[in-house]
């Protein structure tokens, strides 16, 4: 380092290379952005926790712990508030509770059925609403509010569409309240393996799996994209953006992908 750099600015990651620097510096304390709390509440009377046999209609709380792990995963802290059943009282005393956290997210509850209490329960509790359900398959079905200046995130219950809407709308925002300069994953090409159609009107996120060959990265799906599919997300490494207003992909075209996971900057596997 010259006399008079910077060593470090404002919104710099300290991974160990910035460590080992500070510390040739002879800096033994630095200021850092503080990791948010991100409080998970899932919702539903079909959810049992993990440990518990599902019985009849029941499914495993899934979807906290894969939204708490892709929380930590950022460099937050999860807080794992429960369950809100679906009645109007447990609803308000577990998103009351997710309040308090820097952020909240909630799963499932947020459509237009009689059980989807969420965004009546937010909106009691003073959360203002700035949109409420996208153009974008899967995750049609969520809503962003804020209270006091924390962001509140409703989620599909779907565990694809939870995980989708978390990538592409909540990681963005959470690392721009840890300071991060590069929120946003960028696009790059990849050519289509495999003829795709898709409804007009909405953007796509496609699952797919990408394979580096002939000097292109080329993009196979990673199966069937139902929304309630899990290993989907299993086997795929990139989410191909279609466009909303598309209906046809040809095999061969090229389309936009980002990865999955994984840094901000990163563009290659």
């Amino acid at each position: 380092m010259r006399e008079g750099e910077t060593i470090l600015g404002a919104s710099r990651l300290v991974r160990p290379y910035e460590i080992n620097m500070l510390a040739c510096c002879g800096k033994e304390h630095v200021a850092v952005v503080r990791r948010p709390r991100v409080a998970i509440v899932a919702t539903g009377d079909e959810l049992v926790e993990l440990g518990k046999t599902p019985g009849p209609g029941q499914i495993v709380n899934s979807n906290a712990y894969s939204l708490a792990a892709a929380v930590s995963g950022l460099g937050a802290i999860p807080v794992l508030v429960g369950i809100a059943r679906d009645n109007l009282a447990s609803h308000r005393e577990k998103l009351a509770e997710g309040l308090k956290a820097d952020a909240l997210i909630t799963s499932a509850g947020v459509s237009v059925g009689d059980h989807d209490l969420v965004k009546k329960v937010l909106e009691e509790l003073g959360v203002e609403i700035v949109f409420w359900r996208v153009k974008v398959k899967p995750g049609k079905a969520m809503a962003f509010g804020k209270r006091e200046g924390k962001p509140v995130f409703a989620l599909p219950g779907n565990p694809v569409s939870s995980t989708l809407t978390f990538e592409e709308f909540v990681a963005p925002a959470l690392l721009k309240m840890m300071g991060h300069k590069e929120t946003v994953k960028p696009l790059f090409p990849a050519v289509l393996q495999g003829e795709l159609r898709k409804k007009k009107g909405q953007t796509q996120l496609m699952r797919v799996r990408l394979e580096y060959s002939g000097g292109k990265y080329l993009a196979l799906s990673a199966g069937k994209q139902d929304t309630g599919l899990v290993r989907t997300m299993m086997e795929a490494n990139a989410v191909a953006v279609l466009p909303a207003e598309r209906e046809f992909f040809a095999t061969g075209e090229e389309v936009q992908v980002h990865l999955l996971g994984g840094e901000v900057g990163m563009t290659e596997l």
